[in-house]
């Protein structure tokens, strides 16, 4: 009991002056403090109202374009390629990952601690477009992930690795080694997926081809509830290099965001509290076919849940596969192609999922080696 009081005291000796602190700094950083308390009002608003990964399945069946492109309707085709972000400081304090059991729920408590910590140090110094929660950037592991990836993608294209035609062929195409036409870079509105782009995508960037920027989407936004999926980028804004950003050395993040990342065309802000995951999708398959007519490849950082609710709705609903059910990892790359067919004046979509590729990380527990190509039907 003594040590209860004791505890409870020490407890109290710190929340005092936290308080003053806090209400100091609110009085020094009006126009910051007031942003924070917009981002707990979206929060709490999302939370409560939004329907974001709710939706009713689209009633024809992908399967059915498919069948009408082979009766000899005409069809175009787009090879998409999704790259996930690596795992985001969200993740790392929320989520087990790779961790065994033990140590993560030994380390929960302290790690949430110093998160909150961080947070309220963001609060305090005005830091208006700085959270540890909201837009969560990418964590020290997850920055890491974005490193593996882009020298695994240089790597493949100068043969340091071993790889099918097939995946060489892609990955020059994503490292802009081809034509210049022929690819285009799109990421979501969450910092964590901007990163993840500018860093796995660095030795693209550093060759300034023309019109070769990193373009925003707010269709790209996680399918999610969660603060960390709320966008802190202003609709046609700057993208601010964040507080975990700065462990990057070898690029220039602050000046790639400034001056080689696109916000004007697609970035509309926040996704509306009447928007949902199926919407977005939708949203975006129609962009990449109208406003993309030339590029071939579309090369898109996004997130796990909007990943597998594209397979979900653009696989024939007979088709079993691990797309549908698993995550893609955390800086994993897969690549298939979507078809469209206009009948009747109306776009019908499917993805051809025998051209499914997986060219690094994988869905869940799988190995690079299946190549994702392996699936069964009903």
């Amino acid at each position: 009991m003594e040590m209860l009081r004791a505890l409870l005291a020490a407890v109290k000796s710190f929340i005092r002056p936290m308080l003053v602190i806090t209400v100091l700094s609110s009085l020094a950083y009006p126009a910051a403090t007031l942003n924070k308390i917009k981002l707990l009002y979206m929060t709490i608003i999302f939370l409560l109202f939004s329907k974001d990964k709710t939706w009713k399945k689209p009633a024809r069946d992908p399967a059915g374009a498919m069948i009408l492109s082979s009766s000899g309707v005409k069809t175009r085709t787009k090879q998409i390629i999704f790259v996930r972000h690596g795992e985001s400081l969200w993740n790392s304090t929320f989520n087990k990952g790779d961790r065994n059991l033990g140590t993560f729920i030994l380390g929960y408590i302290p790690f949430l601690i110093y998160s909150f910590s961080i947070e309220w140090y963001l609060f305090i110094t005005g830091h208006s477009q700085e959270s540890w929660f909201f837009d969560s950037p990418l964590s020290n592991k997850g920055i890491n992930q974005a490193r593996e990836l882009r020298d695994f993608l240089i790597d493949i294209a100068h043969g340091r690795q071993k790889a099918t035609d097939e995946d060489r062929n892609i990955v020059n195409i994503m490292l802009g080694n081809t034509k210049e036409s022929e690819s285009v870079l799109i990421s979501s509105n969450l910092r964590r997926a901007i990163t993840t782009c500018a860093v796995a995508f660095q030795y693209r960037l550093e060759k300034k081809i023309a019109n070769d920027d990193i373009i925003i989407s707010s269709d790209l936004q996680e399918v999610s509830l969660n603060p960390d999926s709320l966008c802190i980028t202003p609709a046609k804004g700057t993208v601010i290099a964040s507080f975990a950003d700065n462990s990057v050395q070898e690029a220039d993040l602050e000046g790639l965001y400034r001056t080689r990342v696109d916000t004007t065309k697609y970035h509309q802000g926040n996704k509306a509290l009447n928007s949902n995951g199926l919407l977005r999708i939708q949203s975006f398959v129609n962009t990449i076919f109208t406003s993309f007519p030339n590029k071939e490849y579309i090369i898109v950082t996004g997130h796990s849940l909007w990943f597998r609710s594209f397979f979900r709705t653009y696989l024939p609903n007979d088709v079993e596969h691990v797309a549908k059910k698993k995550k893609i990892k955390n800086g994993g790359v897969v690549s298939f192609q979507l078809n469209q067919i206009i009948n009747d004046e109306n776009e019908r979509y499917w993805i051809d999922e025998n051209s499914i590729l997986v060219l690094h990380g994988g869905f869940g527990n799988q190995k690079k080696e299946t190549k994702g190509r392996q699936q069964t039907r009903k």
